[in-house]
């Protein structure tokens, strides 16, 4: 019970804030809302070009890597209606035509640990990562994002940006009482 009442968002900023230290990327951390997944937080990294984001934004379910971790693992009776409104928005990326395109897109994200945006979805010129935090019913809590000027991140396999994503979101939801990540919703 005591894990429960952890201030998560508290943790998640400061956990950005590390992240983007070891980085020098623009951070920022997600909630899950009734209108999908909106910015609490963003820290800036120490560089003379960077990506503002704003807090409150409401990230797009399919153009936003934010958005893709949580369909990824909220229940997919949650989201399936979801992600009918967004397969009908004139923004939805012209790879995800159907519901099982957004599936086979949600199934490779679960796989791969995170989401990547990369190529006008949301904002022309920025891209994005996402990787799940979860809490101590292994159950998505928040999304830690990494938002860059578009082609500036090592988007490769072994990238030390993905792995660093992926490290400070475990640590997170460690932190947060998680016992592990859970394969699917």
């Amino acid at each position: 019970m005591a894990i429960d009442r952890l201030d998560r968002v508290r943790l998640g900023m400061g956990a950005i804030a590390t992240l983007r230290d070891q980085i020098n990327e623009t951070t920022a951390l997600a909630v899950w809302s009734e209108g999908g997944p909106v910015v609490v937080r963003w820290e800036r990294p120490r560089r003379p070009i960077i990506v503002n984001v704003v807090t409150g934004t409401n990230l797009g379910l399919l153009t936003s890597a934010a958005g893709r971790v949580f369909a990824a693992w909220l229940p997919p009776a949650q989201i399936d209606p979801l992600l009918a409104a967004a397969l009908a928005e004139p923004r939805c990326p012209a790879d995800i035509r159907s519901l099982a395109d957004a599936h086979a897109l949600l199934a490779r994200v679960r796989a791969e640990g995170h989401a990547q945006i990369s190529g006008n979805y949301a904002v022309k010129g920025v891209e994005a990562l996402a990787a799940p935090v979860f809490n101590f019913r292994n159950e998505i809590s928040m999304a830690m994002l990494i938002v860059a000027v578009e082609g500036s991140l090592d988007l490769g396999s072994q990238s030390p940006v993905i792995r660093a994503l992926h490290e400070a979101a475990a640590a997170l939801s460690l932190r947060l009482g998680a016992t592990g990540r859970p394969e699917a919703a």
